[in-house]
């Protein structure tokens, strides 16, 4: 059938819902947590359990996990999605940062941060073109690029014009054309201004699991209502896309969006006017 297989990877995230009662008890996280509460290898937040991206030791854990990935399953491809740090708190990772600092560190938090994440994209890039340069190792970050660099400390300028990141980019473009925090095509633009390597591959990212759905959020009236008053959004932006320089393709999140017995009337219309759009 032409398809190929790409293991999909959340880095840090370990639960979103439930404690560890909740995880297996061979769980690493588990395991972490039961033998020092207060271990600096994960956060543990409102928000959910995640693994430190500033620990050593918790990177370790994630990229063991790559290696056995890449090594022993006949996969074309490793991708990992769009979550990093999980929230901005100071506080989180304060003791790590400030041993860096008494260390004679000179990064300010936000950079620190940055550097921590793309140590492991690095070291994640190396062990997949360890196992076979022909695997291919791609990220999903987030559409928003000010979110990514300042929120998730995700430097996603870095990964999309540097080797040794990434041999392609799914930026998850996931906004309406009437989305007024930041519309699908000024963040296509946006994306499109910084990306200045011909190697990489782009593909966009499109939300086809907003079909038929109201937009979340306090919107005005065209915002909140567009995925539910059109049935073309998903083709026009296809259209849109193949506008700008870089563009290798886009993706379509998520299969059952389109596919799924009980998708309403208005994603069914939307994917026949996709289906149109992919034929011109």
């Amino acid at each position: 059938y032409n398809l190929k297989f790409h293991a999909w990877i959340n880095p840090y995230r370990v639960s979103y819902s439930g404690g560890f009662e909740s995880l297996a008890d061979d769980s690493p996280a588990k395991k972490i947590y039961s033998s020092s509460p207060e271990s600096n290898d994960l956060f543990v937040l409102e928000e959910g359990i995640f693994f430190n991206p500033c620990s050593a030791y918790a990177n370790s854990i994630i990229l063991a996990g790559v290696r056995e990935l890449v090594e022993n399953y006949d996969v074309d491809g490793v991708h990992i999605d769009d979550y990093f740090y999980p929230v901005k708190s100071a506080e989180i990772d304060f003791e790590m940062y400030s041993e860096y600092i008494e260390n004679g560190g000179e990064m300010k938090l936000a950079d620190w941060r940055r550097y921590n994440i793309n140590h492991f994209i690095r070291a994640f890039y190396d062990i997949v073109k360890a196992a076979d340069e022909n695997i291919l190792f791609g990220i999903s970050p987030a559409g928003n690029i000010s979110l990514n660099m300042n929120e998730l400390f995700a430097d996603v300028e870095e990964w999309a014009n540097k080797d040794g990141y990434c041999d392609y980019i799914i930026p998850q473009l996931y906004f309406g054309f009437n989305y007024t925090p930041l519309t699908f095509i000024r963040s296509l633009y946006q994306w499109d201004k910084i990306i200045k390597n011909n190697k990489l591959k782009v593909y966009y990212g499109l939300a086809a699991y907003k079909s038929g759905k109201e937009e979340k959020g306090e919107l005005d009236q065209a915002a909140k209502n567009e995925w539910v008053e059109n049935t073309d959004i998903i083709a026009r932006q296809i259209n849109s896309i193949r506008t700008v320089k870089y563009y290798n393709g886009f993706a379509v999140f998520s299969y059952d969006s389109f596919f799924s017995k009980n998708i309403s009337e208005i994603a069914r219309f939307e994917f026949e006017n996709f289906k149109f759009a992919l034929q011109q």
